[in-house]
């Protein structure tokens, strides 16, 4: 048995030694934007026992009416056809999004911009709470204005759902509200993305730093509690409804494989490299990407490789990658003889 100091130094030359290890993630530099949900492989029609619902375009074009339903109007609001004014031509919703509904209407309303803000806030959609509000203008003029609520919470498989009203003045004491009822839904995940754990016998987990001296560090494991913990990770996450998302600057990506045997060529590998998306490889062929916001995978590594896989880092809807540590051994590890590998793949004294 090694007592706390050895078991310490070996796990930290373990670590160590796998500094140059190959990981099966991509690295990125600078700020940007992601495009998640690129096409894959034919989505299953219904999640796998206890993973994500998916939503539907029915479900979310429902629900976006029934935002619409939630709206007060002011006395003398008067339904107009679908013809907006330059100002009220811009949607609110997620650009590239694929996967989302709008129901829109337009209502003429005899009142002023500034009256008609303050009666939409002063009588809030029961059930959506107020998101914020915002104003175009230039050289101290307002072309319109906007206020949105949010849906909170939001019915299984749906992203998000929200009531957006835009106002832009149309003659004295007259305004035009455009109201758009937003829903971003998620769709079904692959087949293929499903995790069995009891099929596999190690997972690996990586994180390589893109830093002024790149280096990788990875850690494999072999119990069957981390394999299936992991898996269940995986599992849980949705499919991304796609869409341009904004990414920090990415100094660090992440990786978990899962292999059926330590020596065997990777099954499934998740990447993460920081824009709330996780990307999907299975026997070679990319799979639709995964949506993680709350950067459970980017934990979940970082968890790992610090020595405790049983747990994920306390600090829930961290989605900035932490940067690496420098590591200055490169040789790979070679197990001492008499030494056999412990139930978490690292390698001991027997």
């Amino acid at each position: 048995m090694l007592g706390a100091h050895g078991r310490h130094s070996t796990q930290a030359a373990a670590m160590a030694a796998l500094a140059t290890a190959a990981v099966a993630v991509t690295m990125v530099a600078g700020c940007g934007t992601s495009r998640a949900g690129e096409p894959g492989t034919a989505p299953a029609p219904r999640a796998a026992q206890g993973g994500p619902v998916a939503g539907s375009a029915r479900q979310a074009q429902r629900l976006a009416g029934e935002l619409l339903s939630h709206l007060t109007l002011p006395a003398g609001a008067r339904r107009v056809p679908w013809h907006p004014p330059p100002a009220l031509r811009q949607t609110q919703i997620a650009l590239g999004v694929t996967h989302q509904a709008d129901v829109r209407r337009l209502w003429q309303v005899p009142m002023s911009l500034h009256g008609l803000a303050g009666y939409l806030r002063a009588h809030r959609p029961a059930g959506l709470p107020f998101q914020g509000f915002g104003q175009v203008r230039s050289g101290g003029q307002i072309y319109s204005e906007n206020t949105t609520f949010f849906l909170r919470p939001v019915p299984a498989g749906i992203q998000s759902a929200q009531l957006t009203l835009e106002i832009a003045p149309a003659g004295r004491n007259l305004s035009t509200l455009r109201a758009d009822g937003e829903v971003i839904w998620y769709p079904p995940r692959s087949a293929a993305e499903y995790l069995g754990p009891t099929r596999f016998r190690a997972v690996t987990v990586a994180a390589g730093s893109f830093t002024r001296t790149p280096h990788t560090v990875r850690r494999t494991f072999t119990s069957p509690s981390v394999i299936a913990r992991l898996a269940r990770f995986l599992n849980s996450l949705p499919a991304t409804p796609g869409g341009l998302t904004g990414c920090p600057m990415v100094t660090a990506t992440y990786a978990v494989t899962f292999r059926h045997s330590a020596g065997a060529h990777p099954y499934l590998t998740a990447s993460v490299n920081g824009c709330g998306t996780v990307g999907i490889v299975v026997n070679g062929q990319t799979q639709p990407a995964l949506a993680d916001p709350a950067g459970l995978i980017t934990r979940a590594v970082l968890a790992a490789l610090a020595g405790h896989p049983g747990s994920i880092a306390p600090v829930p809807g961290h989605t900035t990658p932490v940067p690496i540590p420098s590591l200055q051994l490169v040789e790979p590890l070679q197990p001492p003889a008499g030494q056999q590998a412990d139930a978490d793949g690292i390698r001991a004294p027997s």
